[in-house]
């Protein structure tokens, strides 16, 4: 059987998982923040044991929630650079170059509006 129909299968089937297993773990965020606020602001009003309980579930849950997305955002840049193929030196070679031109400053304004320019800018012309 050619590989593309197998990888198309895989492809569909972590999506519906992520869909509807996994789930959107922002929206999660920001259902139990929205929960655990509606439960103390019902705090001065109801001592109820069942509400500490449930509070304490939800806080347990939001931290597995919050782990996840900081793994998340810790995977996120690798992944890329491996899509973006990291073991060619030439493209981490120009993207380096490239990231190096967008995060040079050429000039600088002081409080009394006097310009003052990179040395290297003018060295590249």
């Amino acid at each position: 059987m050619p590989l593309y129909p197998l990888l198309s299968q895989v492809a569909k089937a972590l999506d519906e998982w992520n869909r509807y297993v996994f789930g959107n773990l922002f929206r999660r965020k920001r259902e139990l923040w929205h929960r655990i606020e509606g439960i103390q602001d019902k705090w001065p009003h109801n001592h109820n044991p069942y509400l500490i309980k449930l509070e304490a579930s939800l806080r347990k849950e939001l931290d597995e929630v919050l782990g996840q997305i900081e793994t998340f955002w810790f995977q996120k840049p690798r992944t890329e650079a491996i899509q973006d193929g990291d073991r060619n030196t030439h493209f981490y070679h120009l993207s380096t170059v490239i990231r190096r031109k967008v995060n040079h400053i050429e000039v600088l304004q002081d409080q009394y509006g006097n310009f003052f320019h990179s040395i290297l800018c003018h060295a590249d012309n």
